[in-house]
C-alpha cells in the first residue's frame, strides 16, 4: 500500500472514531474494495451468496429493495456512517431522518444523469462530443427518418444494456422493435469504435480519474443482447489509453468540472467510444459496478483508490493531494455470465480460486492409477483434458496467492431476471487479446457453466 493511501485510511478510521460503517446494497459485492481496511465496516445486503458469507454480511433475503434493507435492520442508528450503492430518494431520506452520516450525494442528481434523455442536455452544456440523436416515440417511421443507417435505441432508464437496442435499417425493423414500439426513446447514431469506460471522483481538491478500461460488450456466450456490458479489462484499457490520453483526460475532466459546477461531488463513471475522437455515451453519477474490483487493483498497484477519496470527501477529511495529470496502469480483468432470460439457478458450484490445469490434476490417484474425479471440477471439452480445478477458498483477487483466478457462482435456486449475473470470473491479468477477442477457453468455460447451472 502506498503512503498516500495508508495516511488517508488512517485519517478515515480516526474520523470514524469507532462508529459503525454500513454499506447497503442488494449484492454484497458492491461493498467490496476497502472492507479489510476500514474499521467496523459492515455490509448489509439482500443476496446470501459466497461474498456475503465471506465478509459476514448482514443478509435480509426477504427485503424487496434497498430501502427495506434499512428498515429491517434495527442496528443502524443515529450517528452511524452509511454508504449506499443505489442513490434512491426514499432510502436517502430515511437515513437523514435517522440522523446518519450519509456518504452519498443527494439522489436528486440521479434525475439529471441516469435519465438518458435528460443527460444529453448536460453533455451539451459540458461541451463534449456525443452521437447525433433525437427524442421520439418509437415506430417504423421514426427509424426510417433517422439520418444514420445504424442506430442505438434507448429507453430513458435502464442498466446493463436492458432497454437498449442496436438496429440497422436493413434489419426486420417491425420484429426488432416490437417490445419497445410506442415507447418514448432516444435514437442515437451508432458510433463504430472501441467501447471504453473510466471512473472518477469529484472532490474539493479537483476531479480525480483512475481505471480506464476496455468494456467487454455483447459477447453471445455471456449474454443475449449485443448492447449488454459483460466485463472489463483494465490492462488493455490502459494500452489503448496511452495513445489517446490527452483527449480522454481532457474530456473526463470537462465532464467532472461541469458536474462540480452544479453541485455534484463523489464517484462517477463515463462510458465512451474511441475512434479518431472521444464520443461520450453515458454518465453514471454514482459508484459504478466495476469500482470494487478496481479498488482492489489500485491497492495492489500502489495507487490511491478513488473509493478512499470519496469516503474522505463525505467525511469532511482534509487532504492536500491534487489530481495527477496521468493515470497509473492497472492490470486485471473480469467477465460475467449473465442470464439470457428470466431463470432459476438449478445447480451451483463452489466459489473460490480456480486454475486451468491438465487432465491428470482433475483426478484422484492411488497406486499410480486414477480412481475418481476431484470435487469442484469444470471440464471444458469432451476429452476432459482442460479442467478448471478448484484450489482454495476466496472471494476476490487479493486472495490469489499462487496463480489462478476467482470464479464466483450464484447460489442454487437463485431467481434471476434477464441480464442479472449468474457467475463471474476475475483475473489479475488481461483476458482480451489484441484483436479485441476474449480468450477462447474463457468463452468455452462460460458456456459449460451456463449449461451446468441452468440446464442441469
Amino acid at each position: 500500500m502506498d503512503k498516500k493511501t495508508r495516511n488517508l485510511i488512517e485519517k478515515i478510521n480516526k474520523k470514524l472514531n469507532n462508529k459503525n460503517f454500513y454499506y447497503i446494497s442488494k449484492e454484497a459485492e458492491r461493498g467490496l474494495g476497502l472492507e479489510k481496511l476500514i474499521n467496523n465496516y459492515q455490509v448489509v445486503c439482500k443476496e446470501n451468496d459466497h461474498i456475503a458469507q465471506s465478509v459476514s454480511a448482514q443478509v435480509f433475503e426477504n427485503a424487496r429493495n434497498t430501502t427495506e434493507l434499512l428498515t429491517k435492520n434495527p442496528k443502524i442508528k443515529e450517528g452511524d456512517v452509511v454508504q449506499t450503492f443505489y442513490h434512491q430518494i426514499t432510502l436517502y431520506s430515511k437515513l437523514v431522518q435517522k440522523k446518519c452520516k450519509v456518504l452519498n450525494p443527494n439522489p436528486s442528481f440521479s434525475k439529471i444523469f441516469e435519465d438518458k434523455i435528460k443527460a444529453t442536455k448536460f453533455l451539451e452544456s459540458a461541451k463534449v462530443k456525443f452521437p447525433k440523436f433525437k427524442i421520439t416515440t418509437l415506430d417504423i417511421d421514426s427509424i426510417k427518418s433517422f439520418p444514420a443507417q445504424k442506430m442505438v435505441i434507448q429507453l430513458p432508464k435502464g442498466h446493463t444494456g436492458v432497454g437498449t437496442l442496436i438496429l440497422d435499417k436493413s434489419d426486420n425493423i417491425a420484429e426488432k422493435i416490437k417490445n419497445l414500439k410506442g415507447s418514448l426513446v432516444k435514437i442515437s447514431e451508432f458510433i463504430d469504435g472501441i467501447p471504453m469506460t473510466i471512473n472518477g471522483c469529484i472532490t474539493n481538491n479537483g476531479v480525480f480519474v483512475s481505471g480506464v478500461q476496455y468494456q467487454i460488450t455483447g459477447i453471445p456466450e455471456a449474454c443475449s443482447n449485443e448492447a449488454t456490458t459483460v466485463g472489463n479489462d483494465w490492462g488493455l484499457g490502459y494500452k489503448i489509453y496511452k495513445n489517446h490520453k490527452n483527449e480522454i483526460i481532457r474530456n473526463i475532466q470537462k465532464i467532472g468540472e461541469a458536474m462540480r459546477k452544479i453541485g455534484f461531488y463523489g464517484l462517477f463513471g463515463v462510458d465512451f467510444i474511441l475512434n479518431n475522437d472521444v464520443w461520450i455515451i453515458e454518465i453514471n453519477a454514482r459508484q459504478t459496478a466495476n469500482l470494487p474490483m478496481q479498488t482492489k487493483l489500485e491497492l495492489q498497484h500502489d495507487t490511491l483508490p478513488l473509493m478512499c477519496l470519496d469516503i474522505a470527501h463525505f467525511l469532511d477529511i482534509d487532504f492536500d493531494y491534487s489530481a495527477p495529470s496521468d493515470l497509473t496502469p492497472l492490470e486485471g480483468s473480469q467477465i460475467f455470465l449473465r442470464a439470457k432470460n428470466d431463470c432459476i439457478v438449478k445447480e451451483s458450484l463452489k466459489s473460490g480460486i480456480y486454475r486451468l490445469q491438465s487432465d491428470n490434476s482433475a483426478l484422484v490417484w492411488q497406486n499410480n492409477k486414477p480412481v475418481d474425479v476431484k470435487k469442484n471440477i469444470i471440464f471444458l471439452d469432451e476429452e476432459k483434458d482442460m479442467p478448471l480445478v478448484f484450489q482454495n477458498d476466496g472471494y476476490s483477487i487479493d486472495e490469489i496467492q499462487n496463480g489462478g483466478f476467482v470464479i464466483l457462482f450464484k447460489p442454487k435456486f437463485s431467481q434471476k431476471t434477464i441480464a442479472e449475473e449468474i457467475a463471474r470470473f476475475q483475473f489479475k491479468n488481461s483476458i482480451v487479446q489484441e484483436n479485441f477477442k476474449v480468450k477462447p477457453w474463457i468463452l468455452k468455460a462460460l458456456q459449460k457453466i451456463e449449461n451446468y447451472m441452468l440446464d442441469n
